[in-house]
């Protein structure tokens, strides 16, 4: 088991539920962020660096030397349009981190996104899917060993209060449900020229679990993380809405954005390589029991 580790956006949605996992087996990883904001959750880490220093010093060829480097620092705002800002943060950190760790010989875990794909075709719907695409390329143009990129489906699940209007329908209903016994939807005649609108919704624990694993095994390449069961929003709304008790909700209907053309339609996760990297008999928890687990958690905290 590695014992130096980095996380990058280790303070994050996903990268505290990480840091919390390596705590739980001993470890007290370093920790690089844009900016240094706690979680509400207390976090057990050796330092925390900023970025843009960690950037400074790759820029002279140096970067840390540890087992591993769990990579998931990116601007993840799938409607951010500052280019510049994208490459700074999501295209050359990311390569340039990824190139110095393998002088080094550090395992690289790093976080891709679907947002590039329409089913199993690339299609990159916004600047931050192409800002993670191009990286997926070149490191696979480079025929890079020691480095996986666990392409991301919908990850929903405690922590997601630090991503603003980011966060998961999952996350939104809860509240909208709780205050007003109401989850909005869009209006389905307006969406028709889409098709059915389905999406590969993944617990964080099992995301988390999924990093574990790769920083362990001597995999490389891409390997897609969701159920491979993409689910409605209807479907979504419903569950949300038995998951909150015996409370009378229902659903209603708004219009969508005027950027909605922006938004992936569909998302479905090929599993071969995720079955191919986890034990047997690991499989993903299906919507039902993740929503559960995230709502338990909600009641719990809030």
């Amino acid at each position: 088991m590695a014992s130096r580790v980095i996380v990058t956006g280790g303070f994050g949605f996903i990268g505290q539920n990480l840091v919390r996992a390596l705590n739980n087996q001993g470890i007290r990883p370093g920790i690089i962020e844009r900016n240094i904001e706690l979680p509400e959750q207390p976090l057990d880490y050796s330092y925390a660096l900023l970025a843009d220093d960690i950037i400074y010093e790759m820029s002279h060829g140096q970067l840390p030397k540890v087992d591993v480097i769990y990579h998931l620092g990116a601007i993840t705002d799938t409607t951010c349009t500052d280019s510049e800002l994208l490459l700074k943060y999501n295209t050359l950190f990311s390569k340039n981190l990824i190139r110095l760790a393998q002088a080094n010989g550090t395992r690289v875990v790093y976080a891709t996104t679907a947002g590039y794909l329409k089913g199993q075709e690339i299609f990159a719907h916004n600047r931050y899917a192409e800002s993670k695409l191009e990286v997926d390329e070149w490191v696979q143009r480079n025929g890079y060993t020691n480095v996986v990129g666990l392409q991301l489906f919908n990850v929903l699940g405690p922590g997601e209060s630090r991503k603003g209007h980011m966060a998961s329908k999952a996350y939104k209903a809860f509240y909208e449900l709780r205050d007003s016994g109401r989850v909005d939807l869009f209006k389905p005649d307006k969406l028709q020229r889409y098709g059915p609108l389905r999406r590969d919704f993944v617990y964080v624990d099992d995301v988390v679990d999924v990093f574990l694993a790769a920083a362990e095994s001597n995999t490389n390449g891409i390997i897609q993380v969701g159920t491979g069961h993409p689910r409605t929003w209807e479907e979504l709304a419903s569950v949300c809405i038995q998951s909150c008790g015996d409370r009378c909700c229902w659903v209603g209907y708004v219009e969508p954005p005027d950027d909605f053309q922006t938004y992936q339609t569909f998302s479905q996760a090929d599993l071969a390589n995720l079955q191919k990297l986890m034990p047997a008999g690991w499989l993903p928890r299906d919507l039902e029991s993740g929503i559960q687990s995230y709502y338990d958690y909600l009641r719990e905290t809030k």
